[in-house]
């Protein structure tokens, strides 16, 4: 579920570690043995690689919709037009992360500023200039590149990201809306449990989850 064009601010790079476990150097081998004694090619781009995280760009745009929309049921995803929105009003909250290598987009977290302390449909559905509460819409991966950890790296990022954004425009909490089997990894992030939340949003009951900025 997120101006005029943007250029990217300068952005990290991260390198993954390779995994471990394999019988033999990844740099000298192009497959990999499974458990049923299948040989597989080994893609090394996806085994040991380096990620750059910056603002949005609006040519990103069209990579992100697309995401959004293969990544949650078509009642939750955000509409194109309410990403570009985000990008537009709230690009100081919308991180995206790419390969280092070509720029691929792989991943974006989007948030909108609320004045209000509650999430509500209305907090999260505008976005308030010099608002202090950072309303999360999306946690997203590239569902092609999902189970390696990157939802992990990407809202680490995030987190570091915003502590670092000058304190004009730095929100002093940050909440989101989850599904209760994802509470543990937003809690792993340091966010709180404040039980399911009256906002409907689809089909299922939400999490609230919030995390104080100078605190956590």
């Amino acid at each position: 579920m997120p101006i005029v064009a943007l250029k990217p601010s300068a952005g990290r790079a991260v390198l993954l570690p390779q995994p471990t476990g394999c019988c033999c150097p990844l740099a000298e081998s192009r497959h990999i043995a499974t458990s049923q004694g299948r040989v597989l090619p080994l893609v090394p781009s996806r085994a040991a690689m380096a990620w750059t995280f910056g603002r949005v760009d609006a040519s990103q745009l069209g990579a992100i919709q697309a995401m959004e929309a293969a990544s949650y049921p078509a009642d939750e995803a955000a509409s194109p037009e309410n990403l570009a929105f985000r990008a537009r009003e709230a690009s100081d909250y919308f991180l995206v992360m790419t390969t280092s290598e070509g720029g691929h987009v792989r991943g974006y977290v989007c948030g909108t500023l609320s004045s209000e302390d509650a999430l509500t449909h209305e907090s999260m559905a505008s976005h308030v200039s010099g608002g202090w509460h950072l309303c999360v819409h999306s946690v997203c991966v590239d569902p092609e590149w999902t189970r390696r950890g990157l939802g992990k790296t990407l809202l680490s990022a995030y987190m570091d990201h915003l502590r670092a954004l000058p304190g004009a425009v730095r929100p002093r909490k940050v909440s989101l809306l989850c599904k209760p089997h994802l509470e543990s990894f937003y809690a792993a992030a340091g966010f709180k449990s404040n039980g399911p939340s009256p906002v409907v949003h689809g089909a299922d009951v939400w999490t609230d989850m919030s995390l104080d900025l100078a605190q956590g």
